[in-house]
């Protein structure tokens, strides 16, 4: 190591000439200064200086001399690094010919961008002569005793008085003979004139044994109620004899009941009084009864088969309507009117012959029976009323009475399957679609009594075939405006 510097032969300003070769002996050690020890420095980053600031003169009487000291020393006592690199002995401030030689010292950066002299910070000396002030007057805590409650109450307003009799502790004594309380219980005397209650007996002994329930009717026995038919909870119901009348809707949207036996007195089935009983399966109607009410047995799809008696002489509106699965069924020749709706959309049914005395079949009586073939119309019947007929997919033969003198809309629209009709020869009107959509109809042949044939009365039959006298132009003129094939009976 080269000697010390005094501070009192070279001035701050003035450089020390040395060799080159302590010159680069001082470049490799990096010697650095050693400060005196200052209390708690507290880092504070500073920008990065660019030219080395003159150090100030200071009198060498009243500041100790700045001894260098090497770099890893002046980290670990927090050095100032612009005061040593400041220093006269500093390399880059030595007047010699080879400073441009001297590699200048790499001081990293840390992540923040500050130089990184002292572990990330740069500490000046204006922060290490800082010091913070403390005070000797140690802090007193008060105790937890002596401070004042949140909420102050004020007890002298509620006149609270202190007891001077002592407190005393429940006695665990049990407390003895004398000192308990005697009650008198007055013990009630026998009756000397009594006299003994007698033994039982298997005579006396009186058993009630209660009575089968059984569904109780109306007070009259005579009308039977829909609150009669609530009491019965089986399947399988049998309505007791006196009854005359079944009341309307006393069994509607019944989901339990599968067959009923009615009774012989029975002479009247209400209005839909069997309406909705989808799992009914067999019914048996008396000889007595005279009349069934419209909708009595609408919508029972589970019914297979019901007969009716000679004594019935109407059918009403929509009686037998929906019934999906009937099939065996058969008209009474008694019977003299069958209302509209009728036996509308019962698939099931394959046949139907309607009994002579019958003058006119109302509307949709036979509507919807896809499974109906053959229907033998009585020659009575003088009316057939709209939709008699419609959406009977299979029916294939049917004849039309000759007193018949109007077939009206709809009687046979969407009957695929019938092929040929014999019309009647009083026939004058043929109404609104009639004929419609009766793809399979190949063949008819209209009279000249005809004189007026409405609109869409042959729509969609494209195999149709009409067949007119040569002289009847007002048949041959619809024809052709509505584009049905039309040839002249020779």
């Amino acid at each position: 190591m080269p000697p010390q510097p005094n501070a009192q032969q070279n001035p701050v300003n003035e450089p020390v000439p040395q060799p080159v070769e302590e010159v680069k002996s001082e470049a490799e050690k990096e010697p650095e200064p050693q400060p005196e020890p200052q209390p708690e420095p507290e880092p504070q980053p500073i920008e990065k200086e660019t030219e080395p600031e003159p150090v100030a003169e200071t009198n060498p009487e009243s500041e100790a001399p700045f001894i260098p000291q090497p770099e890893s020393t002046a980290k670990k006592n927090n050095v100032d690094i612009d005061q040593y690199m400041n220093a006269p002995w500093a390399v880059h401030n030595r007047g010699n010919s080879r400073v441009a030689d001297v590699k200048p010292i790499d001081i990293p950066t840390n992540s923040t961008g500050t130089s990184d002299r002292t572990n990330g910070f740069s500490v000046s000396n204006t922060a290490l002569h800082q010091e913070t002030p403390v005070s000797a007057e140690p802090v007193i805590q008060t105790p937890a005793e002596n401070h004042e409650p949140i909420h102050k109450v004020d007890l002298s307003s509620l006149n609270i008085k202190p007891s001077d009799e002592p407190i005393s502790k429940p006695s665990m004594e049990k407390p003895s003979m004398e000192t308990m309380p005697v009650v008198e219980i007055p013990i009630p005397q026998p009756e000397t004139n009594v006299a003994p209650a007698e033994e039982p007996t298997a005579e006396n002994i009186v058993v009630n044994i209660p009575e089968p329930s059984v569904p109780e009717t109306s007070s009259t026995s005579e009308v039977f109620t829909k609150e009669d038919a609530n009491k019965f909870t089986l399947n399988h119901i049998q309505i007791p004899e006196g009854v005359i009348r079944i009341d309307d809707e006393a069994f509607k949207d019944n989901q339990k009941i599968e067959a009923v036996a009615l009774p012989k007195s029975l002479k009247e089935i209400g209005d839909s009084a069997f309406e909705g009983c989808i799992k009914l399966i067999t019914i048996n109607i008396p000889d007595g009864v005279t009349e069934i009410g419209k909708c009595a047995f609408k919508g029972c799809s589970s019914i297979t088969s019901i007969k009716l008696p000679d004594s019935i002489t109407r059918i009403n509106a929509e009686c037998f309507g929906s019934c999906e699965k009937l099939k065996d069924f058969k008209i009474p020749s008694s019977i003299q009117h069958i209302s509209r709706h009728a036996f509308m959309n019962c698939a099931s049914i394959v046949d139907i012959e309607i009994p002579d005395g019958i003058h006119g079949l109302a509307e949709n009586i036979f509507s919807g029976c896809k499974s109906l073939q053959t229907i033998k119309v009585p020659e009575s019947v003088s009316q057939i009323h709209k939709n008699c007929f419609s959406w009977c997919e299979s029916l294939t033969t049917i004849n039309l009475p000759e007193a018949v003198t109007e077939i009206a809309p709809g009687s046979f629209t969407g009957c695929e399957k019938l092929k040929t009709l014999d019309i009647p020869s009083r026939i004058t009107k043929i109404g609104y679609g009639a004929f419609s959509k009766c793809s399979g109809l190949k063949s008819l042949t209209l009279p000249d009594t005809i004189t007026e044939i409405e609109e869409n009365a042959f729509l969609g039959c494209r195999s149709l075939v009409v067949y007119c006298s040569q002289d009847n132009a007002y048949i041959k003129r619809y024809c052709r405006l509505n584009r049905v094939r039309c040839k002249s009976i020779t």
